[in-house]
């Protein structure tokens, strides 16, 4: 009797969990191509997403951004002409007013643009983003943030290979720009991902960087600097030239530590390749390493955003893929999106895979997270499945 009952427990809170999780499909025939969320926010309402979408067969295409309730339904829709964002986590919303980075590329030069829209996503004001700083030269946003009321944009001019350089635009709420701070100039690869304020009135940035004498060498940093750019300290960190981030992957906990992540891509030994593994890191406010932890089994695993919950725990978004299995599993070579809670010393307390099987075997990946008032998690991302059309 205590086994039924134990598994009538086990089975209700299955059941609870479907019908609590629910997931939203999104297609438009105005867009007419692939599409993926890279961005998300919370608003008053429920949470907004804004994609980027081709029109296949051809590369142009536009952003949509759209205001969803707590319960998936559609508010308002708005688009933008613009071959992708320039900024991958670009939306901030404060006060019902949303500040919006979009990158708008033309055959001679990459342009930045940011835009400024009301609660219901009219345009309140467009500024184009250091448009005489630098000319003919490709210029890439990577992150805004709001940080002591002054809207901040890591900033960096790119020409692949290089060289670039790192600097931080200021604006007011308004989008007057107030000041602009230079880091490097013309290194090799140097490209800012995101800044965040400290109590202190400093700030830390995150930044990925190569070596100036071995393009190949990669690495990330942590830097906490002073307003007027000097450097109270810096953490540097090697990493896998597969594997770099190209997101902010920083999170400022309450007690002034700070937790970044990255993925690594290891070589185990001579025989067999190690797989993909996510690393936490907590760094002290002094800069002093506190905790590593590594995220590693025999499967596949990659972190793409980290969110604190605010008592310095943290929701993970990325992908997962199982490697040892047998070829006819259902499994085999399919990538789920994964979902990871981590606790304050970076452990993993749960993770749950998901695809959306009405697709059949479709690769599922998960690029932002957001949490609601309630605890609630929206996870968004991309479903990859070829058969479907648009795909």
């Amino acid at each position: 009797m205590i086994k039924i009952l134990t598994l009538y427990c086990i089975m209700l809170n299955l059941v609870l969990f479907a019908q609590q999780t629910k997931s939203l499909v999104y297609s438009n025939p105005l867009i007419g191509g692939n599409e993926s969320v890279w961005m998300l926010a919370r608003s008053k309402e429920g949470f907004l997403v804004c994609a980027p979408g081709i029109c296949l067969p051809s590369t142009v295409g536009c952003t949509s951004m759209r205001n969803y309730s707590k319960t998936n339904d559609l508010l308002w829709e708005k688009f933008f002409d613009t071959i992708g964002p320039g900024s991958f986590d670009g939306i901030k919303f404060e006060d019902q007013i949303t500040y919006l980075t979009l990158w708008n590329k033309t055959q001679d030069k990459d342009q930045d643009f940011l835009y400024k829209l009301d609660s219901i996503g009219n345009v309140i004001k467009i500024v184009q983003i250091d448009e005489d700083t630098v000319v003919n030269l490709n210029k890439i946003v990577k992150n805004i943030n709001i940080i002591r009321d002054t809207i901040v944009l890591t900033h960096a001019k790119w020409i692949s290979p290089g060289p670039d350089s790192v600097f931080f635009l200021f604006y007011d709420k308004d989008l007057n720009p107030l000041r602009r701070l230079a880091l490097t100039e013309n290194r090799k690869w140097d490209i800012a991902l995101g800044i965040h304020g400290t109590l202190d009135g400093n700030f830390i940035y995150s930044k990925h960087f190569k070596s100036e004498t071995d393009f190949y060498d990669d690495s990330i940093g942590v830097y906490k600097l002073r307003p007027d750019g000097s450097t109270v300290w810096k953490y540097k960190q090697g990493i896998s030239f597969n594997n770099t981030p190209f997101r902010d992957f920083l999170v400022i906990n309450s007690d002034s530590t700070s937790s970044f992540f990255t993925n690594i891509e290891k070589n185990f030994n001579d025989k067999m390749k190690f797989p993909n593994f996510p690393i936490i890191t907590k760094l002290s406010n002094d800069g002093d390493t506190i905790w590593v932890c590594r995220l590693i089994n025999k499967d596949y695993k990659v972190i793409y955003k980290m969110e604190g919950d605010g008592k310095d725990e943290f929701i993970s978004v990325g992908f997962y893929k199982y490697v040892f299995l047998k070829p006819d599993d259902p499994k085999t070579g399919q990538y789920f999106g994964w979902i990871s809670k981590l606790d304050k010393d970076g452990k993993l307390k749960w993770s749950r895979n998901y695809t959306d099987d009405q697709y059949g075997k479709a690769n599922c990946y998960l690029y932002d997270v957001t949490t609601l008032d309630n605890g609630d998690i929206i996870a968004a991302g991309e479903l990859d499945q070829k058969q479907i059309n648009p795909p």
